[in-house]
């Protein structure tokens, strides 16, 4: 049998019970007024999750998040700064810095378009100047120049055994083989010659092992901190007698990356050995003494080295198809002249030369046109040999570029 319930503890219950239920509509009240007057994403606690949507870039590489703790959007680049602080502004890429070297800062006027085509087509402006009058940078790309006295005070500084061999190179086209690999190795970023022609937007090439499917650089490609640029094939064909080359017309790199290491710490012995003697030689030779064909040769060491413990940015091929920056031939090996070649000399010709040449008599000797997918094109209008630039016009330039520069 049930205990009655005395009706004075009856009547307690449902005050209670009203209590709270105004309470609780008094409560349900002021959360939705909160909900109607904060702005949106603040009432976490009764709005639906927001999901945040990322529309993907149009091409190359996904953006890196901003974050307020990113080196590189702390503060723009400042003119003048420690060399040796820009690579830590890019700790994820290949910095986005363009790189060109001359004797003095002035460059043959004829090469002026070339050099224009890169401010064109990346936009670069300076933002504005520092209380301190120092040019300020804050666009995605950054161009840099290094004449002769900022690569021997940078080999000298950072690099002192490579000083004495360097000191022996008998032309500016050898010191400035030699000096654009320094450049690289302590900046990182892109270097091109002047008289190459910018058709497209490099950005991204600064994470190029990323690139899938028609954007790939080569079909065996599979490095993340470096590219480096091969010769047309009728160049290495018809003058070393081998299918492919590399060439430092255009290359890209990481800071400190394993293969500028590995050139500029046996470079020095090597050029003792087998150069240092040779002091009287001609311009042209530089291709063997600092350039492709001494860098193909320390390339092939390198990749066949396979380390056990190989370092993070150790790469097996950093090669991108010629076609992707130097996708037409010099005019020396041009169709016109090419098809006189391929009929006089055919008796004389090795394997690699007649299967070139069987290619383009199918093709009729025309012109090659320009890929779509190359990145760039080598004019090798030949300008920078010293004997020529002596009787060109000249432009500084400072005065077609906005040139950052940094304290070595």
């Amino acid at each position: 049998m049930p205990i009655p319930i005395p009706r004075q503890c009856h009547c307690k219950v449902g005050a209670v019970r009203t209590a709270l239920l105004v309470l609780l509509v008094v409560v349900i009240g002021l959360l939705q007024l909160r909900s109607q007057t904060e702005p949106e994403g603040t009432g976490q606690a009764l709005a639906k999750p927001r999901t945040e949507t990322m529309s993907p870039a149009s091409f190359g590489p996904k953006e890196l998040p901003r974050s307020s703790k990113s080196p590189s959007r702390q503060a723009p680049l400042r003119d003048g700064q420690p060399c040796g602080e820009l690579p830590a502004r890019f700790p994820d890429s290949i910095p986005p810095l363009v790189h060109w070297t001359s004797k003095d800062g002035r460059i043959a006027t004829k090469l002026l378009p070339t050099v224009r085509s890169w401010r064109r087509l990346l936009d670069i402006d300076i933002s504005n100047r520092s209380a301190s009058g120092q040019l300020i940078f804050n666009n995605r790309w950054h161009f840099m120049h290094w004449d002769d006295r900022q690569i021997s005070e940078l080999i000298a500084k950072h690099h002192p055994r490579l000083s004495r061999s360097y000191g022996k190179l008998a032309s500016g086209l050898e010191r400035s083989d030699i000096g654009r690999l320094a450049v690289l190795h302590h900046v990182g970023g892109l270097y091109v010659d002047l008289d190459v022609e910018l058709l497209r937007d490099p950005t991204p090439l600064l994470r190029p092992a990323q690139l899938r499917g028609p954007s790939r650089l080569a079909e065996n490609f599979s490095c993340e901190s470096a590219v480096w640029s091969q010769e047309p094939p009728a160049h290495p064909i018809f003058v070393y007698n081998r299918s492919s080359i590399i060439s430092n017309a255009v290359m890209m790199s990481r800071a400190n990356q394993t293969f500028l290491t590995f050139v500029l710490n046996n470079w020095p012995d090597w050029f003792e050995r087998v150069w240092a003697e040779k002091s009287r030689r001609k311009d042209t030779q530089a291709v063997q003494v600092t350039g492709p064909a001494m860098l193909q040769e320390f390339y092939n060491n390198y990749t066949a080295l396979k380390p056990r413990e190989p370092a993070l940015d150790w790469c097996a091929n950093m090669l991108a198809d010629p076609d992707v920056f130097q996708p037409i031939s010099d005019h020396y090996y041009g169709p016109k002249r090419m098809k006189h070649v391929c009929v006089k000399d055919a008796a004389r010709m090795n394997e690699l030369q007649r299967l070139l040449c069987q290619r383009m008599a199918r093709e009729k000797f025309k012109e090659k046109q320009v890929p779509k997918s190359s990145y760039t094109v080598h004019k090798f209008m030949h300008l920078s040999y010293e004997n020529r630039l002596r009787r060109l016009q000249t432009s500084a330039i400072s005065s077609v570029l906005p040139i950052l520069t940094c304290e070595i």
